[in-house]
């Protein structure tokens, strides 16, 4: 990695980590799990959430037939599950916000019948767990659809996992389109995944 590319991503870290620190003394919020059930708007919408505007302490789930954005700002979260049930549809903008998931995974599609995608235009995703993309969790009836797509910003994942397709699985399909922005540690593939970039970042990643 380059030190232009180091310093690019730095102001962003920085922002993201004041942010954790600064929220770091807020009480646990009784409710663990806060979902979108259903319908368009923008992420910082209370309204639409179960129990309120997702934090680092809620469980986040998207489901329904729905389509979110998310603005500028600076959002620390547990994790994010996008269309985890075999009837949600889901497509998810990251359009100049900066998203950070502190604790579990990025799931990107999970039971089949469902599907799920997730788009980065601008701004920032960074992810320290791993991402699943297309039921990668290769279990039983985990054989749903996703797809990944960074046209900007900075996206930055510990391991991208993309369907892990069995005997059981047959189903899962996972697509990914991305540019140099695009950098993780290892990359879990099968035979099903479709992987395009604009330019050689992969080099800088381990292929399994």
């Amino acid at each position: 990695m380059s030190f232009r590319r180091i310093t690019r991503s730095r102001p962003i870290l920085i922002a993201l980590a004041a942010a954790v620190v600064s929220g770091a003394d807020t009480s646990v919020a009784s409710e663990t799990y806060t979902k979108w059930t259903s319908g368009s708007g923008d992420w910082t919408n209370a309204a639409r959430w179960s129990a309120g505007l997702p934090n680092p302490y809620k469980h986040v789930e998207v489901h329904g037939n729905s389509i979110i954005r998310v603005p500028l700002g600076i959002y620390p979260i547990s994790n994010l599950q996008l269309g985890k049930e075999s009837l949600d549809h889901v497509r998810f903008e990251v359009d100049g916000g900066k998203m950070i998931l502190l604790q579990d995974p990025l799931d990107i599609g999970d039971l089949a019948g469902g599907d799920a995608e997730f788009i980065l235009k601008d701004g920032a995703f960074h992810n320290c767990m791993d991402t699943y993309v297309g039921g990668g969790m290769g279990a039983p009836g985990h054989a749903g659809r996703g797809t990944l797509i960074i046209q900007g910003g900075s996206y930055l994942s510990r391991t991208l996992i993309l369907a892990l397709v069995g005997v059981r699985n047959p189903s899962s399909q996972s697509k990914v389109r991305a540019p140099w922005r695009f950098m993780c540690c290892n990359i879990f593939m099968s035979r099903r995944t479709s992987v395009r970039t604009a330019r050689p970042g992969w080099r800088r990643c381990h292929l399994h």
